[in-house]
């Protein structure tokens, strides 16, 4: 009978073992802080513009964000604007005339880190530059200006500092007054 009780009570610690044991561990874990976020996206981009806000439900820190992800890749770093607000901002070059998917968070989870829980993708576009368009018309002679780059362009499809120039030195001021760099001319 001794083996008998004995045995029943080893079970018994081992199934209370069993029981207790991952209950305690799951106690000792980090408490677990759950996030709503609110975005605001341009539907183009800029260099000099933020890339998208974010307001979360509760107050957080810059340095617990994850990584904004992007495709195509586009180098981006987080600002505190509030306790609540952040925004993204671009550290890398935009590639011109691109379309990318933006991941904005909706949700955020953080335990010992911190992780976008739900995201919805969203396109946005880069804006282009009027400068830039009336460069590329230049170069392939749809204006009356030509285009001279101040060093020689490596990458065609990029913009390029330089100077406009009149192609008919000539031309009748009545007729140069209906172009200037940068308008819109219809």
């Amino acid at each position: 009978m001794t083996t008998r009780f004995a045995k029943a009570i080893t079970l018994g610690i081992v199934v209370l073992s069993a029981t207790l044991v991952p209950s305690l561990g799951a106690s000792a874990a980090a408490p677990v802080s759950s996030y709503f976020i609110t975005s605001n996206l341009p539907t183009s981009l800029s260099t000099q513009l933020p890339l998208l806000r974010l307001h979360f439900s509760a107050a957080t820190k810059v340095k617990d964000l994850p990584q904004l992800r992007t495709r195509p890749f586009l180098a981006t770093k987080w600002q505190q604007i509030s306790a609540h607000d952040v925004q993204a901002i671009v550290t890398g070059a935009l590639e011109p005339a691109a379309i990318y998917t933006i991941d904005l968070p909706t949700r955020m989870t953080c335990a010992s880190t911190c992780r976008f829980s739900a995201v919805r993708p969203r396109l946005a576009s880069v804006a282009s530059s009027t400068v830039w368009e009336e460069q590329l018309l230049a170069e392939l002679n749809y204006l009356p200006v030509g285009f001279t780059p101040n060093t020689a362009q490596s990458d065609p499809s990029l913009p390029a500092g330089g100077t406009f120039n009149w192609k008919y030195p000539n031309l009748p001021t009545a007729l140069q007054s209906q172009w200037q760099l940068s308008l819109i001319h219809i």
